[in-house]
């Protein structure tokens, strides 16, 4: 296969996204400026390739098309001397995935400076804590992550860290605690700040839970939801009144979610509520397979993280829903244009993984992690 470079119009979109300032961490330096005469420009910045624009370039193609290595997704703008660096030695210190990082925290900052928001896009995390694989081990997160693992490998534990930051208790009551104590950290990283939290659990005397906030830091929402539920959608249809009980809210803000729902979806675009509260719709059939039931709750807890991340970070943690994804759900939970991210488990990549968007992927030990003891 002949070398693939990218055309000067892509080349422009890259640069564009980039801010015209290196891509590289810590860099950022400005690529273009004014030249000699009063209508000439310098630009010294190059669009390099992700994935190799040749066959046994640096880090490989990846299996991509021809179309994706000449895509804007595959580019990443550098300065001249960050371009050297990333693709000597074949490109052995910067992985692909590492490219992909920083190109998607760069662009998060332009974005910040040019749009004035509040750049909420957690970028990092970083966890610490007992009894856990990884502990002490800082991740990349995309508007997607899939966590991968076999069963026993911690995806559930992994998940129940995170949405510690939000609920202290959800963690010991996976993990319980032992009489001298644990401490857990949990730290998320945008590209301008940073929110630290941590708390300490410990079992009593009497044998009674404990736990101690030890440092608070701004607020991150970790939304945790679990297709495997006590509060179930019992009986023939789905009700807003177990959707409520589902989410923790009021069935005011499920009539709510479920009006925002139809206006960005999709597959449950004609859904409707009659008037004993029950969902209908040519996409939801009177007695609903898991399948349809399942996908029905990953596009409401959506829409409810989507409403929470108008105000602050919200990661979306999406546990236990394997086989219950399509690709209309991976593509939404991708959109590069969500406030909110998410985090999902499986043993596999889901049905509908090639329509992802913004997305990283999280491989676990395959390790069984235990309890703790008292």
């Amino acid at each position: 296969m002949p070398r693939i470079d990218f055309s000067p119009a892509t080349k422009r979109i890259i640069a564009a996204r980039a801010g015209h300032r290196c891509s590289f961490p810590e860099c950022g330096v400005p690529t273009s400026g004014p030249g000699v005469a009063p209508d000439d420009v310098v630009t010294i910045g190059v669009a390099a390739h992700i994935f190799s624009a040749s066959p046994n370039g640096p880090r490989g193609q990846g299996g991509l098309s021809a179309f994706e290595i000449g895509n804007a997704a595959n580019g990443i703008w550098f300065c001249p001397t960050h371009a050297r660096l990333v693709d000597a030695s074949d490109g052995a210190a910067f992985p692909a995935e590492a490219l992909h990082r920083y190109k998607r925290e760069h662009e998060q900052r332009i974005l910040a400076l040019v749009s004035s928001a509040r750049p909420n896009h957690l970028a990092r995390m970083r966890v610490t804590g007992p009894l856990l694989p990884f502990r002490g081990h800082e991740f990349s997160l995309a508007k997607l992550t899939l966590v991968l693992g076999n069963n026993g490998s911690g995806k559930t534990s992994f998940l129940s860290t995170l949405s510690s930051y939000s609920d202290p208790c959800r963690f010991w009551r996976r993990i319980p605690p032992a009489r001298s104590g644990h401490i857990m950290e949990v730290e998320f990283f945008t590209s301008e700040r940073h929110y630290d939290f941590a708390f300490s659990t410990w079992l009593s005397p009497s044998g009674s839970v404990q736990v101690e906030r030890r440092r608070q830091g701004r607020k991150v929402f970790a939304l945790y939801c679990s297709s495997i539920s006590h509060a179930s959608c019992a009986g023939p249809g789905i009700s807003v009144q177990c959707l409520a009980r589902w989410l923790g809210v009021s069935d005011a803000v499920v009539h709510m979610l479920i009006f925002e729902l139809r206006q960005v979806s999709t597959t449950f675009r004609d859904l409707e509520i009659t008037e004993h509260g029950q969902l209908r719709g040519a996409c939801l059939s009177s007695s609903p397979s898991s399948g349809q039931a399942g996908r029905l709750k990953i596009e409401i807890a959506a829409a409810f993280a989507e409403s929470i991340a108008r105000q602050t970070p919200t990661l979306l943690l999406l546990d236990d829903f394997q086989n219950q994804y399509g690709a209309a759900q991976i593509s939404l939970l991708s959109d590069p244009r969500r406030r909110s991210q998410t985090v999902i488990t499986d043993t596999a990549p889901p049905a509908g993984w090639n329509r992802a968007q913004d997305y990283t992927v999280l491989s676990l030990e395959p390790q069984r992690i235990g309890r703790g003891q008292p």
